[in-house]
């Protein structure tokens, strides 16, 4: 009885090195899509832009984009995301004042005076950080940032915005942002 009990052990060793085996090649083996900087911005939910030589690269957090559908006072519809930096963590938020909930508006931006749309970008450390990495927002006018809805897919509710522009540091500096990318499945 002693000799079966170790030879069932044995088998079951062997299978589940095998097994361990095939895993870990097949790990080694799969293209690993979270290091391709090209799908990011591409990708459903996901988003990237670049400051200087840096590339920032991140996923939206709660399925995507948030798009409240009651009329706000500034008949205006609130459409935002949310979603951490790949590496650091950080914060990446954008919030547009829609005027429709069709994304038939193409063009929109940030850091502007003179109406109540709540349009803005922000990177941060956290929510609760009083000061952005970079920010652009109607709500402290200044450095602009451009949007533009360059597809909308009704069927499925995604839409993909591209955004480039002006961010102000922290310290007051501008800075310029280019190839802004975000894919996303919108919430309603």
């Amino acid at each position: 009885m002693k000799n079966i009990f170790v030879i069932q052990i044995r088998a079951m060793r062997k299978k589940v090195l095998l097994i361990l085996l095939c895993s870990v090649l097949l790990f080694a083996c799969s293209k690993d899509s979270s290091n391709n900087q090209q799908t990011y911005g591409n990708t459903l939910n996901t988003w990237t832009f670049k400051e200087g030589n840096t590339v920032y690269n991140g996923s939206l957090l709660l399925g995507g984009a948030s798009l409240n559908t009651q009329l706000q006072s500034n008949n205006s519809y609130t459409f935002s995301m949310l979603g951490p930096e790949k590496t650091s963590g950080f914060l990446f938020n954008l919030t547009l004042s829609l005027v429709d909930l069709n994304f038939s508006q193409k063009q929109y931006k940030s850091g502007v005076d003179g109406n109540d749309y709540l349009n803005a970008f922000y990177y941060m450390e956290s929510p609760a950080s009083a000061d952005n990495i970079y920010k652009s927002s109607n709500l402290d006018p200044g450095p602009v940032m451009n949007y533009t809805i360059t597809a909308y897919d009704a069927n499925k509710d995604i839409v993909t915005i591209e955004f480039s522009g002006q961010a102000q540091r922290a310290n007051g500096s501008l800075v310029s942002i280019t190839n802004g990318k975000v894919t996303a499945q919108v919430e309603r």
